[in-house]
């Protein structure tokens, strides 16, 4: 565990990041957070367990909360030391007793796309993006956004939300009346001619979907890779969508 913090009295201090199907709590996420997830070392995982829960306001007490590195559980009465994490490291709260691929309550999926879309209309009124989630609702978690290119064409992708902010969201582009999808006259240049949008913030980039990439977590994918930034939402996802639309010569085929 990197000591790159000390808490208060001396005691070096380890920060944590911790994947909730919520959202993600770190030093700057969620912005409202009334706590970070900066601890002493001796600080028991229980203890951390109820602080994600109080951020994120996990309040049903039949539910069995566990905190899982990978897919290894943890102990709740080993203290942080144990584990001897790098600074940074990412965990996942689970809420359903230690399935680290279990589902995400539709009705939190929904507060947590609600939310975030909310964040993104400014932004896709302003570079000519139009976003339809006229049809989103707890049992239907897909929206849909068209994106101008610079010949003057528009490329329309669907966003299936289903188990979001743990999972990213399948996205698939379609013909404007979405009765077609997937086939590479779709496709803007520049993909994976699978064809998929070959991001870890796409589902179907991964090997789970039929997707090119088994060296990939889809638990990992709001994490950095060599090729940039991390991109952890859904206003960024369709900003990098737009700018990479932007700088396409035309359709894949």
């Amino acid at each position: 565990m990197s000591n790159s913090e000390v808490k208060k009295g001396g005691q070096p201090a380890a920060y944590i990041q911790i994947q909730t199907p919520r959202g993600l709590w770190s030093k700057t996420d969620p912005a409202d957070a009334n706590k970070r997830p900066v601890y002493p070392i001796s600080t028991k995982v229980e203890q951390v367990i109820r602080d994600v829960r109080e951020v994120f306001g996990f309040a049903e007490e039949d539910n069995k909360y566990q905190l899982l590195h990978g897919d290894d559980p943890l102990d709740p009465q080993r203290p942080l030391a144990g584990y001897h994490f790098e600074d940074g490291t990412l965990l996942i709260l689970s809420v359903q007793g230690g399935n680290a691929h279990g589902s995400v309550d539709p009705a939190a999926s929904f507060e947590a796309v609600q939310g975030e879309l909310a964040m993104a209309v400014s932004f896709t009124a302003a570079a000519g993006l139009v976003l339809d989630r006229s049809a989103l609702a707890v049992n239907n978690l897909k929206f849909h956004v068209a994106f101008p290119s610079r010949n003057g064409e528009k490329y329309y992708a669907s966003f299936d939300c289903r188990d979001y902010p743990l999972y990213p969201p399948y996205i698939e582009f379609t013909n404007e009346y979405r009765s077609r999808a997937g086939t590479p006259d779709l496709y803007p240049v520049g993909f994976h001619t699978m064809p998929c949008i070959c991001m870890r913030y796409s589902r179907k980039a991964y090997s789970e979907n039929q997707g090119p990439h088994g060296d990939w977590r889809m638990l990992d994918w709001h994490m950095a890779t060599d090729g940039g930034g991390p991109i952890s939402s859904l206003a960024m996802i369709i900003s990098d969508l737009h700018s990479k639309i932007l700088s396409s010569p035309g359709r894949m085929a």
